[in-house]
């Protein structure tokens, strides 16, 4: 069974100091600021014992521009869109670093992590052992009475 793991994403500081640059954005942005402004969207989801992360990454090389890194149960992707200047053009493009971090699901192998790069979307997988049940019971002690 697959499971779409959805999680509500707010507004990151870096957002906010995208407005100093950029100016505050129009009201019709607001609701996809934690989405797209950073530059990365994603989709996650649990098949069994696996985890899958996708990621929107179009016009980077995936050889140069994008490093995936896992530590301490986060998983980070940083990737980079290098823009191509010509004359006379006109561009709604975003180009520049992106970054987004991920908290891995618990009970996930991180020696496990692999990715793979087709059409534009970067593609992460990595094994999932069997979540501890989140929380357990526990049995209340009274003296004996004499």
């Amino acid at each position: 069974m697959t499971t779409v793991a959805k999680r509500p994403h707010p507004p990151t500081l870096v957002d906010l100091f995208d407005w100093v640059e950029e100016g505050i954005p129009p009201l019709g942005v607001w609701p996809a600021l934690g989405h797209a402004r950073g530059g990365i969207r994603l989709e996650e989801r649990r098949e069994k014992d696996r985890y899958v992360l996708r990621a929107e990454l179009p016009g980077v090389n995936p050889d140069e521009d994008v490093q995936i890194t896992v530590a301490n149960g986060a998983l980070t992707i940083k990737a980079e869109r290098r823009e191509e200047k010509s004359e006379g053009t006109r561009s709604e493009f975003r180009y520049g670093a992106f970054a987004r971090r991920i908290d891995l699901p618990e009970g996930t192998k991180e020696d496990t992590v692999t990715a793979t790069y087709t059409n534009g979307i970067l593609e992460i997988t990595a094994q999932v052992s069997e979540a501890p049940p989140a929380f357990r019971a526990v049995a209340i002690a009274q003296p004996k009475k004499k």
